[in-house]
């Protein structure tokens, strides 16, 4: 195989109070060319963006060094990204440099989690915290993605004057994608809006009128009973892909907490008969039932690293293969098929219809009851009939409480 071309990423550069990295890069048609960012480290933990732009190495040296020899250091830095607003014209410029803040804050993101991972397993914190400047390399994942489809529809080339409430109606109109796919390209774009302006841009100061975009769901988001799920599961051959849908349905935790798991004692800790569920920002360590416990034992005791996922496999992996699985079993079962976050929505209204305390509620599967009523209660025929029965025992019950009152 042919080595690869690809240019060494330039190291970073440190002058003074500042630092200056490459975020981005090499140019498309300068190799020698990246993007560098440049902090200006005041005290306390605080900076400040002093510079960002496309430069070879000396050149993005020269510039900062040239800042920090000003009278007034955040003066300088204001004028400079002021002299380069110019440069920024067109919906794709603006995602382009704030593409590349936004993976300056990944490695951040990285080293406070492989930080807070030791901390974690020596028993000095119970839960990984990040701080405001850290961003995961999923979410910067995301706003790429949403980049590169609006960069592609065509829209990247509208001039940012001409972002308007009718221009990204029109866009939205225009597309093909899923309503939620293009409200979530909406978010993207308003989030590197609001990030120019945070960042004194002047390409930015005007603020467009943001359309509502309605996301509807492409398919029904179907929620087995328990006697479907009893099926699935008999129609499911003995393995990893059953002993996760039985934790899934017994739990009713997200897909990524349960496919996150690991056999290192925080996560799984047998003795105690806890589980660690960790997704979407939600950390918390419950008492699991004894089902539960004993689906993991077996897993737990033949893994090798305790720091691997517990069912071998990534949760991207993992999800594909599984949802495989449920198509058959589904199937086989002749029941609608179903996803794993139907096992969650079930466990919910199991768990409002047996009027669960909120705060226990609250506590088993990360949410409020707010949004458990909004999204997760799965209201059915037999709901409605059941609620109109009690609203009659109700009445009946007032009836003779009147009459026995005025009889007397």
């Amino acid at each position: 195989m042919a080595p690869s071309t690809r240019a060494a990423r330039p190291k970073t550069i440190n002058l003074d109070a500042a630092k200056v990295r490459v975020v981005r890069g090499p140019h498309k048609t300068d190799a020698d060319s990246w993007y560098w960012r440049a902090d200006l480290y005041v005290g306390g933990g605080v900076r400040k963006s002093l510079w960002n732009g496309w430069a070879t190495r000396e050149a993005a040296r020269r510039k900062v060094a040239a800042l920090l020899q000003a009278e007034n250091v955040a003066q300088a830095a204001d004028d400079a990204r002021a002299a380069r607003g110019s440069e920024v014209q067109t919906v794709q410029d603006l995602l382009e440099v704030w593409l590349a803040s936004q993976q300056a804050r990944v490695p951040l993101w990285e080293r406070e989690q492989s930080e807070g991972r030791i901390a974690l397993r020596a028993g000095r914190v119970k839960r990984v915290e990040h701080s405001r400047d850290a961003l995961s390399p999923r979410s910067y994942s995301a706003c790429k993605t949403s980049a590169q489809r609006l960069v592609r529809s065509g829209f990247g080339a509208t001039l940012l004057g001409d972002v308007t409430k009718k221009s990204l109606r029109s866009y939205a109109a225009a597309s093909d994608a899923a309503p939620g796919t293009v409200k979530l390209d909406l978010t993207k774009l308003r989030a590197a809006w609001a990030w120019g302006q945070a960042e004194g841009r002047s390409y930015t100061r005007g603020t467009p009128s943001w359309p509502d975009v309605v996301a509807t769901p492409v398919r029904d988001k179907y929620t087995p009973t328990r006697p479907e799920i009893a099926g699935i599961l008999a129609a499911m051959p003995e393995g990893w892909a059953r002993d996760f849908v039985e934790v899934l349905a017994t739990l009713g935790c997200r897909f990524g907490a349960a496919a996150r798991l690991t056999a290192h004692p925080t996560d799984v800790n047998l003795a105690r008969g806890t589980v660690r569920l960790a997704v979407k920002g939600h950390d918390r360590t419950i008492r699991a039932p004894r089902r539960v416990i004993e689906i993991l034992t077996p897993y737990v005791e033949a893994a090798e690293d305790d720091a691997a996922p517990l069912f071998g496999r990534s949760p991207t992996g993992l999800r594909l293969a599984l949802q495989r699985q449920l198509d058959r079993a589904c199937e086989a079962a002749e029941v609608q098929r179903v996803t794993p976050h139907g096992f969650r929505r079930r466990v919910a209204t199991e768990m409002l219809a047996a009027n669960v305390p909120v705060a226990v509620y609250a506590r088993v599967l990360g949410h409020s009851a707010a949004i458990a009523i909004k999204h997760y209660a799965a209201v059915q025929g037999d709901d409605e009939l059941a609620a109109f029965a009690a609203t009659a025992e109700v009445a009946g019950a007032d009836n003779v409480v009147s009459l026995r009152v005025v009889g007397a």
